[in-house]
């Protein structure tokens, strides 16, 4: 048979049985190198011909591999679906599924089956039939149930909100009487409070009184007046019995179980907030439209530096080996002052009545983890741009900060977790070394990132931000219980574990994961080598299980509040 050509072989809209095919006629010319060299998309490929047993642990780079032997090494045999000698050739495609997210995959053919495996943190799970004709027809079979079933509850949603919006569009459409000293006799608004008429001296006008009294001549609302300002949100209302705002209407969080529009008021445990504008794309787009290299990251914090100068500045503090810059970014806030009337005793030293300061370190684990250096990125420009409205972001902006925000510049650039020399640079540090880049700090990435105490003496902590990429859980804390560390986290995680379920209740069942860090980490080497406190904070990275908006919003969510408890923690006794 020939070849499948590069167009079949990338159809998105080939059925199963169609690319069951086109598999099996590439396990036909298993054989022929010289057919895999003369086509225009393999030959782009890795390609390898086995010549004394192929290990398929040690297949490191995506691509096609040829294996031809029949004499392949027994010890090597655990490594296949099919055990004992092979008189077939075998193809094998490694997939790294996601570029911020370690999975691979490997997928065996032969011209009878094919079988598939991936990894699951440091192991592989175990090889399973892939497209045999029963497992072929299991998956048809749960597909088209699915389908049905989704298809069924999207209608039966549908249908749902037709109703209410009929029903809003026939009860919301009122003529209000307007008591106010311009006069207005009476105005007809829409359900969305936007004005149709209004008549003011038995003319047609627009409403511009800063505060109003509404009159609603409808059966459909008990109130007998609502309080409003110049853009309608609601200041007062009274039902003739009592006066009160009615808030049974209002759902109970920003993001459940609708996510508001800017500015809509929902109750958060009986208080009443308006929803935040997150349209910018910070908050909205996919990472990778942010962070395709670890230079961008880094013009980000440049363009802060740029527009803050008194108080944002950027200092190369080492090299990769591979000469890329490993930077720190500080944020300096405002200082007390504090003045000799004269006295010898009337005045503190500055660093006496300064507030603590933060070394915040992400980027180790660049290429898989992108979504934490996006979530500090958004959270330092949140200090300086919307500190107003966003209470932690008010806080930290009183604190002193230290940033490296790409510890592992390499591990960005290539998209996966360990740096340009296949070494896990979170695992090179002192204590607990297991071995990692074969000896303790021989990475220049770890080295630097376990000697911050030694540049900042002064540090109240030291934080390393990360991602988890399971989910199992709805965040990830560690400690080793220096100082007030672990109550600290302790605090912070019950709070979360109280608010995560009721706001973004698609973590509802989700717990959190708290321990200490593991050997041969940098958080670890910070507490028990340099004796300082130090810290662990992982949010999820988006794999596409959870709604993409929320799922960083709970990141942000997650950060802030650790942070802002971190630093209030440095003022308690």
């Amino acid at each position: 048979m020939p070849l499948p050509t590069a167009a079949e072989l990338t159809d998105p809209n080939a059925t199963n049985a169609q690319m069951k095919e086109r598999l099996g006629r590439l396990a036909e010319n298993v054989l022929d190198v010289g057919v895999f060299n003369a086509h225009a998309m393999l030959k782009s490929k890795t390609i390898a011909v086995d010549t004394s047993g192929t290990d398929l642990d040690d297949i490191t780079e995506p691509g096609i591999w040829i294996c031809n032997k029949s004499n392949l090494n027994p010890e090597l045999d655990k490594n296949f679906p099919i055990y004992g000698s092979r008189t077939s050739g075998l193809l094998v495609v490694y997939v790294d599924s996601k570029p911020n997210f370690s999975l691979t995959r490997q997928i065996y053919i032969t011209a009878d089956n094919f079988y598939f495996r991936g990894t699951f943190f440091s192991g592989w799970t175990d090889w399973k039939e892939l497209l045999t004709s029963a497992t072929l027809n299991d998956q048809l079979s749960n597909v088209l149930e699915q389908s049905e079933q989704y298809a069924s509850e999207k209608a039966t949603t549908a249908e749902k909100n037709a109703i209410q919006f009929a029903d809003k569009k026939i009860n919301q459409l009122f003529i209000l009487d307007f008591h106010s000293e311009d006069n207005f006799s009476s105005v007809v608004v829409d359900q969305n409070n936007n004005i149709v008429l209004a008549i003011k001296d038995n003319k047609l006008v627009t409403a511009n009184a800063d505060e109003f009294l509404r009159d609603f001549h409808t059966e459909k609302f008990k109130a007998t007046y609502v309080s409003v300002d110049k853009n309608f949100n609601i200041l007062n209302s009274g039902n003739g019995d009592s006066s009160g705002l009615d808030t049974t209407r209002l759902q109970d969080f920003a993001f459940y179980p609708d996510v508001l529009k800017t500015g809509e008021v929902y109750s958060d445990f009986g208080f009443l907030r308006d929803q935040k504008n997150w349209d910018d794309d910070l908050y909205k787009l996919p990472v990778s439209n942010f962070i395709p290299n670890h230079q961008a990251v880094y013009a980000f914090y440049d363009q802060l530096v740029n527009q803050n100068p008194t108080r944002f500045a950027m200092e190369v503090i080492g090299h990769d080996a591979l000469d890329n810059e490993i930077r720190q970014y500080t944020y300096t806030p405002r200082a007390l002052i504090s003045v000799d009337d004269g006295n010898s005793d009337s005045a503190w030293d500055a660093e006496a009545i300064a507030p603590p300061k933060l070394v915040v370190l992400t980027g180790v684990h660049g290429g898989t983890e992108k979504e934490a250096i996006l979530q500090l990125m958004i959270f330092i420009n949140e200090i300086f741009n919307r500190y107003t409205e966003i209470e932690e972001a008010a806080l930290l902006r009183q604190a002193r900060l230290i940033i490296i925000p790409c510890s592992t510049p390499s591990a960005i650039d290539r998209g996966t977790r360990q740096n340009h020399a296949g070494v896990d640079v979170n695992r090179n540090a002192r204590d607990g070394f297991q071995g990692a880049g074969g000896t303790a700090l021989s990475q220049p990435e770890c080295a630097l990132a376990v000697d911050l105490p030694n540049r900042h003496p002064d540090a109240a902590c030291f934080i390393d931000f990360h991602n988890y990429s399971t989910s199992s859980m709805s965040a990830w804390f560690a400690t080793h219980g220096l100082g007030n560390s672990l109550n600290v986290l302790r605090k912070v995680i019950y709070e979360l574990n109280i608010m995560t379920p009721a706001r973004f209740p698609f973590l509802a069942t989700k717990p959190i994961r708290f321990g200490r860090n593991a050997n041969g980490t940098i958080a670890r080497d910070w507490q028990l080598i340099s004796g300082k406190k130090g810290y662990l904070i992982e949010t999820a990275i988006d794999e596409g299980v959870y709604p993409s908006f929320e799922l960083r919003q709970h990141g942000l969510t997650v950060l802030r509040k650790s942070l802002s408890a971190i630093y209030l923690s440095e003022f308690e006794v």
